[in-house]
């Protein structure tokens, strides 16, 4: 959804950015994504603080079928004052690079590696600051915002629930995707939540 802030959780390992790569080379291509309809080719902006764009993420882009071009990463993940990049700090200066890039899709994989060295993700005002920004820089330019964190590896709770952190993180978040691995039926993503349109009932 453009516009708004995604939040998607999963366990380390269960193929998140490659999905996410997926998606974005099929925004690239402007072929529809499912449910939805073709468009023109547009731009994606890649934020990460885990994998190299170099050695990680073009490997994995490339033979999604992508427009390498219009892949966007950022130069460095540090400003010119040495500080490392904050969504707080340095919001504008993100708006500012989706404004050039004119990404249709914006991913910062994952979100907790750009809240600042301060942060207190169990606290829910320190993510609830961290998600206004976002929402700010998602209205201004129009991008759909995605934003990756983790599920904690408790099976009590709901799935919604999982997600590492506060709970602020999916109140925050118009859309919540959850990654999941089935014994049965492998690598499964699906709605977690969602305030702007309904989510399909499932048996299990």
């Amino acid at each position: 959804a453009k516009a708004k802030v995604h939040l998607m959780a999963g366990a380390g390992g269960r193929g998140k950015t490659t999905l996410l790569l997926a998606v974005a080379a099929k925004i690239t291509r402007g072929e529809p994504l499912p449910g939805g309809d073709a468009s023109t080719p547009q731009s994606v902006l890649y934020i990460s603080g885990e994998d190299g764009p170099a050695d990680v993420l073009k490997p994995r882009f490339v033979p999604a079928g992508c427009y390498p071009k219009l892949l966007h990463e950022l130069p460095s993940l540090t400003t010119p004052s040495g500080d490392y990049l904050s969504i707080i700090d340095h919001g504008k200066a993100i708006e500012q690079i989706v404004h050039e890039t004119q990404a249709a899709l914006t991913i910062i994989d994952p979100v907790t590696a750009f809240c600042g060295s301060h942060l207190d993700n169990n606290n829910a005002t320190h993510i609830r600051a961290v998600m206004a920004r976002l929402q700010e820089i998602a209205e201004s330019t129009g991008t759909a915002l995605m934003a990756l964190n983790h599920l904690t590896k408790s099976t009590e709770a709901s799935l919604v629930n999982r997600v590492l952190g506060s709970g602020s993180w999916t109140h925050a978040s118009r859309i919540v995707w959850g990654v999941i691995e089935d014994q049965t039926l492998g690598h499964l993503m699906g709605l977690m939540k969602s305030n702007i349109g309904p989510i399909d009932p499932v048996d299990r």
